[in-house]
Formats: structure tokens, C-alpha cells, sequence
């Protein structure tokens, strides 16, 4: 019985499956009968079980051909013949068998140029986007500028600890982009839902990584207010933010080009920006 399995890559998904079954050999004899495929008068149960295989993943027998047919198919087909036997002239049936049915499992298929245009048209149409979409996925992620936006939530006994999130949205795209796209980003901006700031003087941190170790880095600069004891407050602590950010920016961009930046780094980067408001 023929089933499809899951289980492996999924390149693998429609491949067909035999489950393993215990005919005798006159079942099996009788299948391949009914399947309209020839076997050999003296094959062992094991060979039996092969061909059955073979029957149903569609590959022909090759076992009604003489050994001048065997041959002549080898030539039309251009099969390496190397590593079964030295010369084709003065090969046994068995060799020859055993270069196609190996053949067989490894098909290559030369006359592509040959189908009608709207077929071929329709294999370039699947292959190709495909194909575009992964080569410029990274292009993609590596010229876009994301936004991190940092929503303010209350924690702790009567909610009076503030601390800041990542949005839903910015959570959700950092759990289904792949590792290896995070790593391609290099333009970063981190702001507020409802900024929290009395004077909103731009982005809490505007970031762009080069190659090497070349980077951008923007921060808010000194709060200046009416309030002298306020701006003091909130001055040391957005000094102490842009310091643990840039500590952060510093550890990025030693990385290597294909590991420049992390899932965990979004996180720890909000974590520094959120520092400008611990006195608040």
C-alpha cells in the first residue's frame, strides 16, 4: 500500500511511501502481474519487494529487454556507467540492470526546452518566485527601517512600577522572522506608543549598523525644562540609558555580517531605552 509521509524536509511531502508488508513471494509476484510489470522468472522475495516499490513510484521495469537493449538504453540516456562496470561491451545483464535502476532513482530531465511555452512558462512562474523571493528577502530586511515601538505598562503592588514593552505587533514579527533575517536588519528606531517624555524631542534611539563596525547611533539630548531638580533627574538618567545603549550597539556590531543581530537584542535594547525613565 502506497501512503505519503510528512515526516523529513518538506521537499519530501508528496513523496510516495511503501508501508512494509509481509506477501509472500507469489503476492508479490501476482501484484507486479497486475501492474503490468515485469520481473524475472528466478527473482529473490527481496528484489521482489524493490521492484513492487519500484511499480509504484512510477519507474518502468527493465527486465524485459535483452542485454542489446539494455545497452542501447544506457546510451540513449547517457548514464555514467563508472562506477558499475569498466567497458559497456563486456557488461552482464546484471550490471547493466543495476546502472539503470540506479539511473532510475536519480532522474535527470534534458528536454526542458521542449515542452510547450505555457508549460515551461508556469515551471519559471513557480521556480523563479520562489527563488526571488528568498534571494531578496535579505535585501529586504537590510534596506527597511523597523520600528520598535515601546508601549508603558504598570507592574508590582497597586501597579505603581512602570515598565516598558515591546508591542504586540513588534513582538509577533520578531517571533516569525526567521534568525537569519533578524541578523540582516540595519535600521532600527525605538519609539513610544504614548510618548511619556514632557518634551518629545525625537526618537528614543535611531540606529543604523554599517558593514564592519560602522553604525549610527541618534539619542535624545539634554532635557532642558523650567524645572532645574527635574532636568537633573531625568538628564542622569538618560545619560545612564544612552550609556547601557551604546555599551549594547558596541557588543552588535563586533559580531560577524551573518550573526550581527539577535532576537534577545530588540529586547535588550528596549530594556536600555527604558532606563531614561526609572526616576519617572
Amino acid at each position: 500500500m502506497a501512503t505519503t509521509s510528512t515526516r523529513g524536509k518538506h521537499d519530501d511531502y508528496w513523496k510516495i511511501r511503501i508501508r512494509p508488508g509481509y506477501d509472500t513471494a507469489k503476492v508479490m509476484r501476482d501484484k507486479l502481474k497486475d501492474r503490468n510489470y515485469h520481473v524475472s522468472g528466478n527473482m529473490r522475495k527481496d528484489l521482489l519487494s524493490e521492484c513492487l516499490r519500484r511499480s509504484y513510484l512510477g519507474i518502468l521495469s527493465h527486465h524485459k529487454l535483452t542485454i542489446p537493449e539494455l545497452r542501447e538504453r544506457i546510451k540513449a540516456r547517457k548514464i555514467d556507467t563508472t562506477g558499475f562496470f569498466p567497458k559497456l561491451t563486456t557488461s552482464s545483464r546484471q550490471e547493466l540492470l543495476s546502472a539503470l535502476e540506479q539511473a532510475d532513482l536519480n532522474p535527470k530531465f534534458e528536454h526542458f526546452l521542449q515542452l510547450p511555452p505555457e508549460l515551461r512558462n508556469k515551471i519559471y512562474a513557480d521556480y523563479y518566485a520562489e527563488q526571488l523571493r528568498q534571494e531578496s528577502l535579505p535585501m529586504f530586511y537590510a534596506t527597511c527601517k523597523f520600528e520598535i515601538r515601546l508601549r508603558r505598562t504598570r507592574i508590582g503592588p497597586k501597579f505603581r512600577m512602570k515598565r516598558f514593552l515591546i508591542s504586540e505587533k513588534n513582538a509577533l514579527f520578531l517571533h516569525n522572522t526567521e534568525p537569519k533575517y533578524v541578523a540582516t536588519v540595519r535600521r532600527l528606531l525605538f519609539t513610544f506608543v504614548k510618548d511619556p517624555r514632557p518634551l518629545a524631542d525625537g526618537p528614543a534611539c535611531r540606529l543604523q549598523l554599517g558593514k564592519g563596525g560602522d553604525y549610527r547611533l541618534q539619542l535624545p539630548g539634554p532635557v532642558v525644562s523650567r524645572d532645574p531638580s527635574g532636568d537633573r533627574l531625568a538628564n542622569k538618567a538618560r545619560s545612564q540609558a544612552g550609556t547601557a545603549v551604546r555599551e549594547l550597539v558596541a557588543r552588535i556590531v563586533a559580531r560577524p555580517e551573518k550573526d550581527k543581530l539577535r532576537r534577545e537584542d530588540f529586547f535588550e535594547l528596549c530594556k536600555a531605552v527604558a532606563l531614561e525613565f526609572k526616576f519617572g
